[in-house]
């Protein structure tokens, strides 16, 4: 039986703000009652990777070489499974280089997307997210295939949502950006009736507390966390 270091591998930095969320909630939703009764994980805090929406709609500096280097490190390190801590770098997903043998990787999209089959299928699915997300259709196209019903944001509206990603990522006012966010999903409610909201950006992510008292709203980080928690063979609290 191969010994590895680490159960999970955190391909993060994509921002450092959100990839501290997705570990304190790793932390938060396993069941341990000591130290050593907690998941081994190491964090790759890739704040240089290039910025995966511009290079998706302005073709700049592709991340795919930095997030394969990131794959490497995790490889040498002896890490049993991986996550990347951002949804639009998922639109690299079929050509990262890593043997499923070796290092398994789960995806935010696909794990997503199957729950909302399994628990939301007769529902009106909206996926907030970066304009690269929404325009390389990473998260559309999985909904698609198995037959979600979805509704889109028109170019304003999101707009507002890469304006709310970009404060986060700047440490601005949370509660401006709470704002903002409130107002593009109530625009959306008053037009379609049951709604799903998915929040399919880690920065977003940070604000699922505040919007989850109000509206039909999941996670994207935590369905995937709670999915890397029981394949590694912890258990969920």
């Amino acid at each position: 039986m191969k010994k590895y270091n680490y159960d999970l591998g955190i391909i993060g930095g994509m921002g450092p703000e959100a990839t501290a969320e997705i570990f304190h909630r790793i932390i938060a939703k396993t069941k341990a009652g000591k130290d050593q009764e907690h998941m081994r994980i190491c964090i790759l805090n890739k704040t240089r990777i290039p910025d995966r929406t511009k290079y998706i709609l302005e073709n700049e500096e592709n991340p795919l070489s930095e997030l394969n280097l990131a794959i490497k490190q995790l490889l040498r390190l002896k890490t049993k499974s991986f996550i990347i801590a951002c949804n639009t770098a998922h639109y690299f997903a079929s050509e990262l280089r890593y043997n499923s043998r070796k290092i398994a990787f789960y995806s935010i999209v696909t794990e997503t997307s199957q729950y909302i089959k399994k628990n939301f299928s007769d529902y009106n699915v909206c996926v907030l997210a970066t304009k690269g997300t929404v325009k390389a259709k990473i998260y559309s196209r999985e909904l698609d295939e198995l037959g979600i019903n979805q509704v889109f944001l028109n170019e304003a509206e999101q707009e507002k949502i890469m304006d709310v990603i970009k404060m986060t990522k700047a440490g601005l006012s949370k509660q401006e950006s709470l704002n903002v966010l409130q107002a593009v999903i109530e625009k959306v409610v008053k037009e379609k009736n049951k709604c799903l909201f998915v929040l399919a950006c880690t920065e977003l992510s940070l604000y699922k507390a505040e919007l989850s008292h109000q509206y039909n709203i999941i996670d994207a980080m935590d369905i995937l966390i709670e999915r890397v928690i029981i394949a590694n063979g912890y258990e969920l609290k």
